[in-house]
């Protein structure tokens, strides 16, 4: 994962709201309120972050709550997560491992036997690096933003979103290259089901939201709204015209992105991660080489190692990252209007890590 660097944009764009915790009780820095509104001027309808160093944490937010109104975007609002989901689904994955209800080595034909063409080739641990060469069923269920608006209510079923992945060409063969797959993701929550006789929804519940108090993080199966405060998502038409997508149907996302979370959430199980209460990070954060471990993205920045995962979806990037000794984390959220805001979101995520 390289960080974006690109020049900040000027203005204030939306009311901006400031929230500050911990030791540290002073309003939000500058930098943060400034970076924020640097995201909005870049397009977003609403763009929200939480930092934290040590024990001080703060958060803010940019933008409005709708396109067309005045509100000021809820700092604590709930959103969607998209792929942030991958690291959740990675650590049931490993502490299943751990306790000897499913290998790393076990194939894709020993838990789902038949589902996948080439399956005795394909691991558990090539799903979760990305490298079992399984083509990304996103190209035929988001393809374009009239695909999505056309499909956005419908319900899949994950032998569905796999069928659509696995009926185009493999990328390559397994193991002999690196291609991000969501179609993997959806396959290591079937196997999870699988193992655990229980789904990976009520597995990331009862492993990790339970345990860590993430009582604003879900996993929202067919329901189609987001609960509890949050700014709307728009997607843009053919025509360019906004359409309010901030309610779908999450199943064609389901393991590979259906979670609903916040920034302090977000943060919590970032730093719970690095600090090893969850699993043994030695094997999740080997990266091998290519920038991507067991379901968490992994950079060497000039200040140091840091760990995440971004996500995103029609009209909203998010991503959350920690400094692998703990000491940071950082995650921010932009509504995005169906623009590209990535690089002043990748520069706030920058700068507060390297603080």
């Amino acid at each position: 994962m390289g960080v974006a660097r690109r020049a900040l944009l000027g203005g204030i764009a939306g009311a901006t709201t400031l929230l500050a915790t911990g030791k540290d009780a002073k309003a939000a820095p500058p930098v943060l309120d400034r970076d924020l509104a640097a995201v909005v001027a870049a397009g977003a309808v609403s763009a929200l972050a939480e930092t934290r160093s040590g024990a001080a944490a703060r958060r803010a937010a940019a933008g409005t709550v709708t396109i067309d109104g005045h509100r000021p975007a809820p700092a604590h609002g709930r959103f969607r997560a998209g792929s942030v989901i991958k690291p959740f689904v990675a650590v049931v994955v490993l502490q299943l491992a751990d306790e000897g209800r499913l290998r790393l080595d076990d194939t894709v034909e020993k838990w789902l036997p038949g589902l996948v063409p080439g399956g005795r080739d394909i691991t558990v641990e090539h799903l979760l690096r990305h490298t079992g060469g399984l083509a990304d069923y996103t190209a035929v269920v988001l393809p374009d933003t009239e695909t999505f608006l056309r499909n956005r209510f419908r319900t899949y079923t994950p032998r569905e979103l796999v069928v659509l992945g696995v009926t185009r060409p493999p990328t390559f063969p397994p193991g002999e290259g690196q291609a991000y797959s969501n179609t993997g993701y959806i396959l290591l929550g079937m196997i999870i089901e699988r193992a655990a006789r229980r789904g990976h929804a009520r597995e990331i519940e009862r492993r990790i939201l339970r345990p860590l108090g993430l009582r604003d993080t879900f996993l929202p199966g067919t329901a189609t709204r987001v609960p509890g405060p949050h700014a709307h998502v728009y997607a843009l038409a053919a025509d360019g015209t906004p359409v309010d997508v901030t309610e779908m149907n999450p199943t064609m996302q389901g393991a590979a992105g259906e979670l609903i979370s916040t920034t302090a959430d977000l943060n919590t199980f970032m730093g719970a991660l690095v600090a090893g209460r969850l699993v043994d990070t030695t094997r999740m954060f080997d990266a091998r080489g290519t920038g991507y471990g067991l379901g968490i993205e992994i950079a060497d920045l000039p200040y140091g190692r840091v760990i995440g995962h971004g996500g995103g979806g029609p009209g909203f990037q998010g991503v959350t990252f920690s400094s692998v000794d703990g000491r940071r984390q950082v995650s921010a959220y932009a509504s995005t209007g169906g623009r590209d805001v990535s690089g002043a979101l990748y520069l706030l995520m920058d700068r507060a890590l390297a603080a």
